[in-house]
């Protein structure tokens, strides 16, 4: 049987607490650990899982930013305060991302929540609407 992505991660959060070696030695001999197992796979979700982890102890949260179209400098700001409403009391961290298909409006996105104030959904809300 083999352990799963976040019994690997309790694990590796374990080792690092104990401070006996340095973290990059343990993420060594880790990566190695997996290659000889034939469970390369696993470590993409494991480093999520990790990153997550580690980003709820610090209290940030990371926000995707999507729109129809490149943002001027006084847009990126009006979208971070509002983001700032939106997620209180967090550290957040910005990333920006362009969908054409958006058409209009702003997306903020984290891992658990989706905040869509785009044309494109809510021209499918009246269509869903016109086609009942």
């Amino acid at each position: 049987m083999r352990p799963t992505a976040s019994q690997y991660v309790r694990a590796l959060e374990e080792l690092s607490q104990e401070n006996i070696l340095p973290v990059t030695t343990i993420a060594q001999n880790f990566a190695d650990f997996l290659r000889r197992r034939g469970e390369s796979k696993k470590l993409g979700a494991i480093l999520k899982q990790l990153e997550k982890g580690e980003a709820l102890r610090k209290g940030s949260l990371a926000v995707t930013v999507i729109t129809a179209h490149p943002l001027s400098p006084e847009m990126k700001q009006s979208l971070v305060k509002k983001a700032e409403n939106i997620f209180p009391e967090k550290e957040i961290i910005f990333s920006y991302k362009m969908q054409k298909d958006n058409i209009g409006g702003v997306c903020f996105q984290t891992d658990e929540v989706l905040y869509d104030a785009t044309v494109k959904t809510r021209l499918l809300a009246l269509e869903r609407v016109i086609q009942r």
